[in-house]
């Protein structure tokens, strides 16, 4: 074969790659928690803040947490599964179709 047909070959090659990136590029995001590692229980009064990450085809619902710890704000996770978990995903639920920043009424103890 002719050498200046093989550079030619390559380098029409190395543009297409260039241009044409193969079609499955998607990064598979992971999910922020991880099973084992969530929480059952956290002092309400540590929590600093919250976020709600509603369920999606790859991960299950997340609740990570803005939580006080020996002076410092540490993010944790805290399971959907457990009853702590459920009622702030439930107040969530409530007050976000009404005022967003609202959110520390969910994180306040139910008077009996």
């Amino acid at each position: 074969m002719d050498t200046r047909f093989q550079a030619v070959t390559l380098l029409a090659l190395a543009v297409a790659c260039i241009y044409f990136p193969t079609a499955n590029t998607n990064i598979v995001p992971r999910c922020p928690c991880r099973e084992e590692t969530q929480l059952r229980r956290v002092t309400l009064q540590n929590i600093v803040d919250f976020e709600i990450i509603p369920s999606d085809a790859m991960c299950n619902t997340q609740i990570i947490l803005t939580v006080k710890s020996g002076g410092e704000e540490v993010k944790s996770c805290l399971s959907p599964k457990f009853p702590q978990g459920k009622n702030i995903a439930k107040c969530w639920k409530r007050i976000q179709h009404n005022n967003n920043n609202n959110k520390r009424q969910c994180l306040q103890r139910k008077r009996q």
